[in-house]
């Protein structure tokens, strides 16, 4: 959906993509250690297009997560 373009990950009410990889890669280490994520919203419009509506910064942080070296940080992964 992301690559074929039925999806519009920003339309005009969206703010943007706006976090800093370190950010993403806490949005990372959170689905590797299993915590649950808020969830994603989408719309669909008349023409079958759909919209999301709330997740813009999830969605393609999860879909694509490649994250700079320099925001890799060490962290205490519980056992």
């Amino acid at each position: 959906m992301i690559e074929d373009g039925s999806l519009e990950l920003a339309p005009g009410f969206q703010r943007g993509r706006v976090w800093k990889p370190g950010q993403k890669s806490r949005l990372i280490e959170s689905v590797l250690l299993q915590i649950p994520l808020p969830a994603l919203y989408f719309a669909e419009d008349t023409d079958g297009l759909i919209r999301m509506v709330d997740g813009l910064q999830r969605l393609p942080t999860i879909h694509d997560p490649k994250v700079p070296e320099k925001s890799h940080r060490r962290s205490r992964i519980p056992s």
